[in-house]
């Protein structure tokens, strides 16, 4: 009998635990959590960064309180972010994108002024032609006097040290959205007449073990001219050639010009050479305070306005005073000794720009402390000008949501800076692409 009773026991036992089992299960399955309001939604391809590179998505109300967060797990997947806070259609956010390289260097773009309805549709990001497979080389150079030999392009860079060309070079793209030729010029810009621009386009850079003038060919080149209205500065020009549309629609390209553009007899007129073999070309022409972007070349005539912006930074208060008529608002804040970077890209009308605080585990707590207590440098502030954009809603329609370079749906773009550290405006990455702009 004893035995028996223990065995009902068991069964009892047993009977419950399963039970309570099925409880709990059916309870798990019935509960539906309550993410609260959905504010956009996140399309990311498969392998969007690298590696070596982590990416991180915050969304904050108007005051910089984080609201959500995620983490991108390089697959291909849509993130989406909530609010549990009662939001109306002219509630603000702000969206900040931190990326974190090799956990040394952090690039952190916050985009503010966002509403519920400006992100409607949510925003499809694209694959991005980052380098996977390189190499470095070190060429022998005969007889080439001249100062300006050079090569530079998206994935690779090389410059002339001790008669040596020497750099890096990238064999192999994510996605294959990069070219693998290199781009070489060897040039004197202050001698137009004497057809001093010449060129190679090299499709196997390390089978090269020498270089002499006659590797370089001096046809398909186009000098243009350059008329300014401030005969006292000497424009600072990149010219970048793409071999294709879809290096083009990713700004994946080669400098054909990148140097300043030498004034010719009377101080206003300037000329310049490049290499005319490539399908698509881009361009930033930059002055002292002053740039103009685009599709194409640089127009021949360019004046240069006179309006200024301003921005301050003090007591925790980031403030910005922009031009009328310019849609889009940039302030570049750094803390140099901890490699931060922070792009805020806000409406041009704005007069105080919020600075979003960093959730817990994220980053070490030194970057998030340094961040969240303002141990900031004010870097430079920018007004931009988009030639067929009226607001920053489109802006944020055509660049941000779609994410495409400007010139696809602008062709041209200005930009007004006072930099706080330089005497040029310093060179803005076209998020989330590598290549940067003044």
């Amino acid at each position: 009998m004893k035995y028996f009773n223990f065995l009902l026991l068991i069964f009892l036992l047993n009977y419950s635990c399963s039970n309570s089992n099925e409880i709990n299960e059916n309870k798990d399955e019935d509960i539906d959590l309550d993410l609260g309001e959905e504010i956009v939604a996140i399309d990311f391809p498969d392998k969007f960064v690298n590696q070596n590179t982590s990416l991180h998505v915050v969304l904050s109300d108007h005051n910089g309180n984080p609201l959500d967060v995620k983490t991108y797990s390089k697959v291909k997947e849509t993130l989406k972010l909530y609010t549990q806070e009662s939001v109306n259609d002219n509630t603000q956010f702000s969206l900040t994108f931190i990326n974190v390289v090799n956990d040394l260097v952090y690039n952190i773009y916050v985009y503010s002024n966002l509403t519920k309805p400006m992100l409607d549709g949510g925003i499809q990001f694209k694959p991005i032609g980052y380098a996977t497979i390189g190499g470095f080389v070190n060429i022998e150079t005969q007889n080439l006097n001249i100062d300006v030999l050079n090569a530079a392009g998206t994935g690779y860079s090389m410059i002339k040290i001790n008669n040596l060309l020497s750099g890096h070079y990238t064999s192999k793209f994510n996605e294959d959205l990069g070219s693998k030729n290199i781009f070489i010029k060897y040039v004197d810009p202050t001698d137009i007449i004497n057809n001093s621009y010449r060129w190679m386009f090299v499709d196997n850079i390390g089978a090269i073990s020498l270089l002499s003038e006659n590797n370089f060919r001096t046809d398909s080149v186009n000098v243009a001219h350059l008329q300014t209205n401030v005969p006292s500065q000497l424009p600072l020009l990149t010219l970048l050639g793409y071999e294709n549309e879809i290096l083009y629609n990713q700004i994946s390209g080669h400098q054909a010009y990148s140097d300043f553009v030498p004034a010719f007899g009377y101080g206003s007129n300037h000329y310049y050479s490049y290499a005319n073999i490539f399908e698509k070309t881009s361009y930033s022409l930059c002055y002292s305070n002053y740039s103009l972007s685009g599709a194409g070349i640089p127009p021949a005539q360019v004046t240069v306005p006179e309006a200024r912006v301003s921005s301050t930074f003090s007591n925790n208060t980031l403030t910005f005073s922009g031009v009328e008529g310019f849609e889009v608002g940039r302030i570049r804040l750094d803390n140099s000794s901890l490699f931060v970077n922070i792009e805020f890209i806000f409406n041009g009308n704005s007069s105080e720009v919020t600075i979003p605080k960093i959730p817990d585990a994220l980053v070490s707590e030194n970057i998030k402390g340094a961040i969240n207590t303002h141990q900031l440098r004010l870097v430079q502030a920018i007004a931009e000008n988009y030639d067929t954009f009226n607001d920053y809603n489109q802006y944020i329609n055509n660049v941000l949501k779609n994410s495409s370079p400007f010139y696809l749906s602008s062709p041209k773009r200005e930009r007004i800076c006072n930099s706080y550290i330089s005497h040029l405006i310093l060179p803005v990455v076209e998020f989330p692409y590598l290549e940067r702009f003044r």
